[in-house]
């Protein structure tokens, strides 16, 4: 049951394609105002490398035997130096913050991948962060075997050994890292992935400090649910999501301890990384991660307004 419901839910729909760290997707359709969107403030560079996990096997999956190891094809991409309208480049000079950016390990859904993310990820990355996404070996695209979310119950301890890399500073020219500001965040099985790291015992990684689950419900994990310490944690769905349905996300709302907010993109889709739907949710990503990751009051306003748009979407929180 599991497996059909999210068997096709990827990142990105066939109509979406990577956007520059800096265009600005203009909100149409039903919506009488424009989401108001973070200002991105940086060039975005790009820096890609395999991870390999030696301490874990990579299950048989169809034609696929298995393998010993769990390889993570990872992209990189984070604030760099440069004009901040310039495209992605590779292995650009890095920027440089007083502390150290904060981290975003970023999860994609079953049939996704790092790079149908982009829209998204190069938002995050030109607002400050430096973001983390691995290619999970059985649900990414093009996984050996065929795609799968049979693999999901691997996948947090997948995003925590690609977080320990980061913190290690294992990852390439990327920026200095601040490793008390850690967040995650997830797309439809990535949702999934991100809940189960976050709110649930089986998983939970004391470094991470806020958790956005986009398109999300709540799986069967091996511990208990919401215990503490849980993540302050927001959830964002459109309410015609017909791959898992909205109710996935507002049950997990009712369930989940204080802080926790709901985003509620009025008719949209699952894959919300294209216009109407890219300014909102990366606009609220960001207050919300802004908001507790650096303890940030305008933040905290900001995700008020930008997740109330007339007929586009609402918010609500505890």
């Amino acid at each position: 049951m599991f497996a059909a419901l999210i068997g096709g839910c990827s990142s990105s729909g066939s109509t979406v394609s990577p956007a520059a760290p800096t265009t600005a997707v203009a909100a149409s359709g039903p919506t009488t105002t424009t989401a108001a969107v973070a200002p991105t403030t940086y060039a975005v560079g790009r820096h890609s490398l395999d991870l390999v996990d030696t301490s874990r096997p990579t299950p048989a999956n169809g034609t696929f035997p298995g393998a010993p190891t769990r390889t993570l094809p990872t992209l990189i991409l984070y604030p760099a130096t440069g004009d901040p309208s310039a495209p992605l480049a590779e292995d650009a000079p890095p920027a440089e913050a007083a502390y150290g950016f904060p981290v975003v390990i970023y999860a994609h859904g079953n049939n996704g991948s790092p790079e149908l993310s982009l829209p998204m990820l190069t938002r995050l990355a030109a607002a400050g962060f430096v973001v983390a996404a691995p290619a999970f070996p059985l649900s990414k695209r093009d996984a050996p075997g065929g795609h799968t979310s049979a693999d999901y119950h691997q996948q947090p301890a997948d995003m925590r050994f690609v977080l320990d890399n980061v913190l290690a500073g294992r990852v390439g020219p990327v920026p200095a890292v601040d490793g008390g500001r850690v967040a995650v965040v997830g797309h439809s099985l990535g949702a999934i992935t991100v809940l189960g790291l976050t709110q649930n015992t089986c998983c939970h990684d004391d470094r991470i400090k806020a958790a956005v689950a986009i398109s999300g419900t709540q799986a069967q994990w091996d511990g208990t649910w919401y215990q503490p310490p849980t993540t302050p944690l927001l959830l964002i769905h459109g309410d015609h999501d017909d791959v898992v349905p909205f109710t996935g996300s507002t049950e997990v709302f009712a369930a989940a301890p204080s802080p926790v907010g709901l985003v509620r993109l009025i008719n949209g889709p699952h894959t919300l990384y294209g216009p109407p739907w890219l300014d909102v949710v990366a606009a609220t990503t960001i207050d919300f991660l802004r908001a507790e990751l650096d303890d940030d009051a305008s933040a905290e306003a900001a995700l008020a307004v930008d997740g109330n748009q007339p007929g586009l979407a609402t918010f609500q929180q505890r």
